[in-house]
């Protein structure tokens, strides 16, 4: 355990720097050094949840075996600073619920509750709140379980881990496909849609896919949508209008791969980092503590790269989990071509992907992360 970072600020710190964080940063060189401690203590507190994170997302792995389920994917990320300091606006930072997630996706609503079930009873780790999206959609459309965790440490060893947040979302296929399109076409338009800043008619048509995805799933719709003869009449103006398939399909094709691949033997944690001004994804793979350091380097480089710190058992399951770094919104774009034709959506299971054990020596092969398309003009 000694390679995750510990903590060593008092919470009375930790409280004043999200205070400091929570309105404008003036840079100067008297405020300097009170700058970067503010920084530091931030990202130290942050970077503390890395363990509980891990641990939590092992547990998770062992519910989901147990219950023999297939086709399913566990992911886990610290949350990006700039995101932390939106939250700042209405919380402190000692109660962000969020700064550590784990992510479960599974194939189907019944499998999906019959992990919320394992998961709100069977861990170690007291459930202090709950919100269930799914069947309270938020307005944008977003729709996922999460279960907010407070760490309880198996031995004295863990001790300073007590309390640590870890929020657990778990969604379906079709959740996550449509949560991760929000997130690519708003990364890819230079608009936080997630955030709900950016086009209004994007917006709309992402509300009307999530209450056509609930329906098929047998869940309740987004509050205020239309009947469904209404909603694919209108999805099918808001694609035209758009050119919205169209559109996700050069998103595909317009996000380039780096042909670098850092430490391909699997590693603890992986950096993907999206540069926004070449769109262009980078992948390292680094130990707790080192891929910490990194993110931090990169997250002070400003706003041309969007970077998450990520826990994930392959490195082939990060495109699987965090499509929207890669451009890869297909599922989303299948499934709002068949709405828009009157094609009904089914309950969309990937098939588990084949794998072939390595001779020994033999490092994983990561031409799944070459592309040989360049970003378009």
């Amino acid at each position: 355990m000694n390679e995750f970072p510990t903590f060593e600020y008092t919470m009375s710190e930790v409280r004043r720097a999200g205070k400091a964080l929570k309105g404008d940063i003036i840079w100067s060189e008297d405020a300097a050094p009170e700058i970067k401690r503010v920084f530091r203590i931030a990202n130290d507190w942050r970077d503390s949840h890395a363990h509980p994170m891990d641990r939590v997302r092992s547990q998770v792995i062992g519910q989901l075996a147990r219950q023999r389920l297939r086709g399913q994917l566990t992911a886990a990320r610290l949350k990006r600073m700039p995101s932390i300091r939106k939250k700042l606006r209405t919380r402190c930072l000692d109660v962000i619920q969020d700064l550590a997630g784990v992510r479960v996706i599974l194939p189907t609503m019944k499998n999906v509750e019959a992990v919320v079930d394992a998961c709100r009873t069977d861990l170690r780790h007291t459930v202090y709140g709950e919100d269930n999206y799914i069947v309270d959609p938020r307005p944008s459309g977003y729709r996922s379980h999460h279960l907010k965790l407070a760490y309880a440490p198996a031995d004295q060893s863990e001790a300073s881990f007590e309390g640590r947040r870890v929020e657990l979302q778990i969604r379906s296929r079709l959740q996550h496909s449509w949560a991760t399109a929000v997130e690519a076409v708003g990364l890819f338009r230079g608009e936080n849609l997630k955030g709900g800043a950016g086009h209004d008619e994007w917006h709309r048509l992402f509300i009307l896919m999530a209450s056509e995805m609930a329906h098929i799933e047998g869940q309740p719709e987004v509050a205020g949508t239309p009947s469904r003869v209404d909603r694919v009449r209108e999805l099918k103006d808001l694609n035209t209008r758009l050119d919205a398939a169209a559109f996700l399909d050069s998103i595909n094709q317009a996000v380039d791969f780096t042909n670098r691949f850092y430490n391909p033997v699997r590693s603890e944690f992986y950096l993907i980092r999206y540069d926004l001004q070449n769109r262009s994804v980078e992948v390292r793979g680094f130990s707790a503590a080192s891929g910490s350091q990194t993110l931090q380097a990169t997250e002070q480089q400003g706003d041309r790269f969007d970077a998450v710190l990520v826990a994930s058992d392959k490195i082939e399951n990060l495109k699987r989990a965090f499509p929207n770094y890669f451009g890869d919104v297909q599922h989303f774009a299948r499934s709002l071509r068949r709405i828009i034709k009157g094609k009904d959506l089914p309950e969309y299971v990937l098939a588990p992907q084949a794998t072939v054990t390595p001779r020994p020596r033999d490092l994983v092969d990561p031409r799944w992360l070459r592309r040989s398309t360049r970003p378009r003009v």
